[in-house]
């Protein structure tokens, strides 16, 4: 655009009614070389092939006129006229294009079809010019200073000053993934860093006065004002300049964009999945894409991680303005409880990659609800009040099973459906259980649901007894502690000393271990019947976890003493083959374009084999990569641990979910890390 050398003097001289139709605006620049010319743009995918003449919107600053032109002819037709001087346009997130008021602070949205204006917001500085890449939107004030704009606010942050002076006639880009500016008569051609807004020089054009650019297939098109106005293409390398045609029809250009514009709707927004089995797959649920643009969408791929699948009929098809395709997903966890992931779509919309966030919960064949009751203090030799729980067949079919109880607990069949034994498809039945607690103390227990055709379901159980007897029995170590071990394996064994702390002898007749753990008499003095005052025995405690998490549960002594059953209380944990920390991620808002500082994870392989790495893959805006402290490689060593690291990368406002998606030979494999980021 055309400048003077004061551009703060030259704008207090101007108002609103200044800048009309077909204004020449000559006249409030005297002794400058050229006009004031708009930046303007319709952003495109980086590297979009399109097989169509070249052709881009053009904003012609004295008449306020808005149209297209032929880069291969010059040739301009008008469309409609936007009734005020724009400095510049650009398109935000969702492929929307605005404009910032030439001399004010407002931005608008601008209607491609026809030109007319929608004021978004206000910002801190008066735009002097406008310019956007792939991956932002920027405007400059008179002393060429470099701000991100905020399109959904019109808000805008100083990135910082170019360092250069305006002389004369300046222009910006559209359409690249690179910034370019030009400034002067000859104009001479920089990139500039729209992290620091510091300018590269690449060199001089030749050409006057250019007052818009355009990145359209590949090519950098330019536009001079003056006389005759002329289009140009620049060499990126060098800046020189080559005429492609005069434009005759066309008024001094303030912008040019690449007319190629589509853009991609998903509905709905996500999709939760319907809770499914283990192991089983869900009923399909399905999502649209629209092409909500005017030109016609190519679609690339479609993907998706984790225990989700899709088939679609839109991956490798040509949709049509306003047509649409769609895409089918399935979910087969691999696991209980919730699971994250994404359905990614990439194609030459301008909002691509589209990713839609996916989850599901994985359920066990028969599960318990709820998965944990505690009974509070209870008097040693009471019966709590009983407290009820709900176990619920989540097959297609019959299930049988049996249901028990650790000591000081007892389980029975209650309510309008109570529990027996059999449970037919998708139903419900309850029981009552209490806590008669035989001791002082802590004693932790579960209810245990078996059969031959599932896994043993757990639900934790807890309370405390008092006022009770003094227990003759003490137990070495206090507390039991055994490594994290693998869902399936089973922990080397834990030596529990257990002493009679009375006078008199103790008849041990019994020792028994809740469910995911086993007991032996063990050692030089196994226990086992009678045990003297002061003398001490011996057992073996072994975890063999049969789920994952936290597993709580007991030892318990049976024998001929007053306080005749004693608990001696468990708890460990189990893990997959491969866990990783932090379980999920999420990013702290983040400028459009802008990476994010880098988040890392730590992957652990709890086996005691190697662990093959075949892939790490984070979805849409996301990125994931080895790094960190000690970088992944293509193997873990048994019960080794490496590291990767996620960074964030928006390309559209707005809170934007994504998964990290890991295989590996592991029975866990693949294993889903939850992201979120915002973009702003």
């Amino acid at each position: 655009m055309s400048a003077t050398k004061n551009l703060s003097t030259l704008f207090s001289r101007f108002t609103e009614n200044d800048f009309h139709s077909k204004k020449d605006l000559r006249s409030h620049f005297p002794g400058t070389i050229g006009c004031a010319v708009l930046a303007i743009f319709l952003l495109m995918t980086a590297g979009l092939a399109c097989a169509q003449t070249p052709m881009a919107y053009d904003f012609l600053g004295r008449s306020e006129d808005f149209g297209t032109i032929n880069l291969t002819t010059g040739v301009f037709s008008q469309t409609g006229n936007s009734g005020l001087l724009l400095s510049g346009l650009g398109v935000g997130p969702g492929g929307l294009l605005y404009g910032g008021y030439y001399g004010g602070a407002t931005l608008y949205q601008v209607n491609p079809a026809n030109g007319s204006l929608t004021s978004i917001g206000t910002g801190t500085f008066d735009y002097v010019e406008f310019g956007s890449t792939t991956s932002g939107v920027y405007g400059f004030d008179g002393s060429l200073n470099l701000f991100s704009i905020n399109t959904t606010t019109g808000a805008d942050t100083l990135i910082g000053s170019m360092g250069l002076v305006v002389a004369g006639t300046t222009g910006a880009s559209t359409g690249s993934d690179t910034l370019y500016f030009t400034n002067g008569s000859p104009a001479i051609l920089y990139s500039i860093n729209t992290t620091t807004a510091a300018p590269t020089e690449i060199g001089n054009t030749g050409v006057s006065d250019i007052g818009a650019m355009v990145f359209e297939n590949g090519t950098l098109y330019a536009g001079s004002n003056g006389s005759p106005v002329s289009l140009y293409t620049l060499d990126t390398a060098t800046g020189a300049a080559t005429l492609v045609a005069d434009a005759p029809s066309s008024a001094d250009f303030w912008g040019l964009a690449p007319s190629v514009f589509p853009v991609v709707g998903l509905s709905p927004a996500s999709l939760k999945l319907a809770s499914t089995v283990v192991g089983q797959t869900s009923a399909a649920s399905t999502l649209t894409l629209t092409n909500s643009g005017s030109f016609s969408i190519s679609i690339s791929t479609v993907s998706v991680s984790g225990d989700f699948s899709e088939t679609d009929s839109c991956a490798g098809q040509t949709i049509l303005p306003g047509g649409t395709c769609t895409v089918s997903v399935t979910f087969t966890p691999s696991v209980t409880g919730s699971i994250a992931g994404a359905l990614t779509i990439t194609d030459n919309a301008l909002n691509t990659p589209q990713v839609l966030a996916l989850s599901g919960t994985g359920l066990a064949e028969l599960s318990v609800s709820p998965a944990s009751e505690n009974f509070g203090t209870v008097t040693v030799g009471t019966t709590s009040a009983p407290k009820t729980m709900t176990l619920t067949n989540n097959t297609s079919g019959t299930l049988d099973y049996t249901f028990l109880t650790s000591s000081n607990y007892s389980v029975v069949g209650s309510g309008k459906s109570p529990c027996n034994g059999g449970l037919a498809k998708k139903a419900k039945c309850t029981v009552s259980v209490t806590f008669t607690p035989s001791a002082n103390g802590a004693a932790d227990g579960s209810l245990a649901v078996s059969s031959a055709s599932f896994p043993t379901e757990l639900a934790a159980l807890s309370g405390t007894g008092s006022g009770g007897g003094t227990a003759p029995l003490t137990f070495s170590p206090a507390t039991f502690k055994v490594a994290n071990t693998l869902v399936g394996a089973s922990s080397s064994p834990v030596t529990v000393t257990v002493t009679n702390s009375s006078a008199a002898t103790v008849n041990i007749t019994n020792f028994v271990a809740s469910a995911d753990y086993s007991v032996i008499g063990s050692g030089s003095t196994p226990c086992s019947g009678a045990l003297g005052a002061g003398d001490s025995c011996t057992v073996a405690v072994t975890f063999s976890p049969s789920i994952a998490g936290k597993l709580d549960g007991s030892v318990v002594f049976m024998d001929n003493a007053s306080v005749n059953t004693q608990l001696y209380d468990l708890s460990a944990t189990a893990v997959l083959p491969v866990t990783f920390a932090p379980a999920s991620l999420t990013f702290a808002s983040q400028a459009l374009g802008k990476t994010s500082a880098a988040k890392s994870i730590t992957l652990t392989n709890n086996q005691a084999a190697t662990l093959d790495l075949t892939g790490i893959a984070a979805s849409g805006q996301f990125s994931a990569a080895p790094g960190g402290k000690k970088p992944c490689g293509s193997t873990v060593s048994a019960h080794g641990t490496c590291t990767f690291e996620v960074t964030f990368t928006p390309a559209q406002a707005g809170t934007i979910p994504g998964a990290v998606t890991v295989t590996s030979n592991a029975s866990s494999s693949p294993q889903n890390i939850k992201l979120s980021g915002t973009g702003q």
